[in-house]
């Protein structure tokens, strides 16, 4: 886990874990057989525990994957939403032996983890804001700009629709609707692309995939098949 985490900048959450493991791993060496079945279920536990926050890691690598979220892209103080969820599993791992406290970071861990094809879109609508608000300072007297962004502006304002609408779909419910889910998550990299490429940022982009809608629907997928147990 450790390694799975060092790109991310998150290796650090699992330490404590690893530390009491070295710890006890060398002291049981050479314990009596009373000693080694007082710590076996402290063990078990923990063991049980870090299985469970790798499985949860294992479902955020592939989605971040199908959306193309790579470590570089994100900033190191923890605020995108892949990070904050990332660090929860990391955290549960790190502080296993502790059986209360990370059951109930884990059980965090997975809220936050059932509601992050949410929160990826919510992060692209506000980005794609920012770039649109830029377009539109951008243009002051120039009527053919001051057009175009006010097309992405009324794009901009349907995105916020939809992924207000999402959001409270998974807070009432537990799940976003699919097609919702994946019509938001496509308007989002598109309206992230136009807004950047008429602002002049496309080069230091890449643009959306052309299987960005197999990316959205992958997304929708996902919440259908893991939302339920996730949450369950």
């Amino acid at each position: 886990m450790s390694a799975q985490l060092a790109p991310w900048r998150l290796g650090y959450a699992i330490d404590p874990g690893r530390a009491f493991t070295a710890r006890h791993r060398a002291a049981l060496a050479g314990a009596a057989p009373a000693e080694v079945e007082m710590w076996a279920p402290v063990i078990a536990q923990q063991r049980s525990i870090v299985g469970e926050a790798a499985g949860g890691l294992l479902e955020v690598f592939q989605l971040l994957a199908g959306h193309g979220v790579a470590p570089a892209q994100l900033p190191a103080d923890r605020s995108h939403p892949a990070l904050q969820v990332l660090h929860g599993y990391g955290a549960a791992a790190g502080t296993a032996q502790l059986a209360e406290t990370a059951r109930a970071t884990l059980v965090q861990a997975r809220a936050a983890h059932a509601m992050l094809p949410v929160m990826l879109v919510a992060h692209a609508s506000r980005e794609a804001g920012r770039d649109v608000g830029r377009l539109a300072r951008s243009a002051p007297g120039d009527a053919e700009a001051t057009g175009r962004a006010g097309a992405l502006a009324e794009d901009h304002a349907q995105l916020a629709r939809e992924t207000a609408a999402l959001q409270g779909q998974a807070m009432a419910q537990g799940a976003p609707d699919p097609a919702l889910l994946e019509a938001a998550a496509l308007d989002a990299a598109t309206l992230g692309f136009r807004a950047l490429r008429r602002v002049g940022l496309a080069v230091d982009r890449e643009p959306p995939r052309l299987d960005s809608r197999t990316c959205a629907w992958r997304c929708g997928r996902w919440a259908r098949r893991s939302t339920r147990r996730i949450t369950g």
